[in-house]
């Protein structure tokens, strides 16, 4: 399998920020509208959980290589 490059790495966890912030607008506007406690809500933030605890993993199997 081929490494990632320095700019792989760099789109992905640009990728994966974008989306976390994607994630907290959505979020926050389903528990201002629906209520903290929402199915939605929940679910947003589990998914959010996710996506914060793999941004975390991969940057730091990169740490050194991308600041």
């Amino acid at each position: 399998m081929k490494q990632l490059t320095l700019e792989d790495k760099l789109l992905i966890m640009t990728s994966l920020l974008n989306y976390i912030q994607l994630l907290r607008d959505r979020l926050i506007n389903e528990g201002l509208s629906e209520g903290l406690s929402s199915e939605k809500t929940v679910l947003l933030s589990q998914e959010l959980d996710e996506y914060i605890y793999l941004y975390q993993v991969f940057q730091q199997q990169c740490r050194g290589l991308v600041s």
